[in-house]
C-alpha cells in the first residue's frame, strides 16, 4: 500500500518497514513526524474509525487456579472449546448472541510445573451464569500430575 501511495519508491521496502514497524510501533515514520502506531491512528480515524469504540470490558471475570502441585499432563482443547462457547466465545446455534467481551487467558501450558494456587487460566465475559458455566467446562479440562510428561512435536 505504501508503494501505490507513492510513500516508498518499491514494495519490497515496504514489506521491510511495516516489519520493522512490528517490532517498534514507536518509530517514527520515514520523512513525517508520526510514529506508526500515530499513522495507523490517522488511517482509521480518517476513514471514520474510532479505536476506543473497539475496547471492549467484560463485567466478570474468573481465574482458573492449579488445585495440586505437579505438571500439567494435558489440556482437552475441545473441551476448552465448548467452554469458550458457553461464554459466548462461540456459538451453539445460528441463531446465538457473541459477546464480544469473552475470551481466555492461558498463563500455562501442557508441560509446565505448577504450585497449587497457581493461575492456569483467567476467563471473562459479560454473563455471570454463562461465566460458571464456561468456568466448570474448562477448569476440568487440565490434567495434573507429578510425573513429567513427554512434550512431541508431530508432522503431517
Amino acid at each position: 500500500m505504501t508503494f501505490y501511495l507513492g510513500w516508498l519508491p518499491n514494495c519490497d521496502e515496504g514489506i521491510v518497514m511495516g516489519l520493522a514497524a512490528l517490532g517498534n510501533p514507536d518509530e517514527i515514520v520515514p520523512g513525517q513526524s508520526l510514529t506508526y502506531y500515530e499513522k495507523f491512528e490517522e488511517m482509521v480515524s480518517t476513514q471514520g474509525g474510532d479505536l476506543n469504540a473497539a475496547r471492549h470490558k467484560p463485567q466478570f471475570e474468573t481465574t482458573i487456579k492449579a488445585e495440586k502441585d505437579g505438571i500439567i499432563q494435558m489440556m482437552d482443547t475441545t473441551q476448552i472449546g465448548w467452554g469458550l462457547v458457553d461464554m459466548g466465545c462461540g456459538r451453539k446455534q445460528k441463531d446465538d448472541i457473541l459477546d464480544p467481551t469473552a475470551g481466555l487467558e492461558c498463563h500455562r501450558k501442557v508441560g509446565d510445573e505448577v504450585l497449587i494456587g497457581e493461575k492456569i487460566f483467567t476467563c471473562f465475559c459479560n454473563e455471570e451464569e454463562k461465566l460458571k458455566s464456561g468456568v466448570e467446562k474448562i477448569s476440568n479440562a487440565v490434567s495434573i500430575d507429578p510425573e513429567p510428561v513427554e512434550i512431541s512435536l508431530f508432522y503431517n
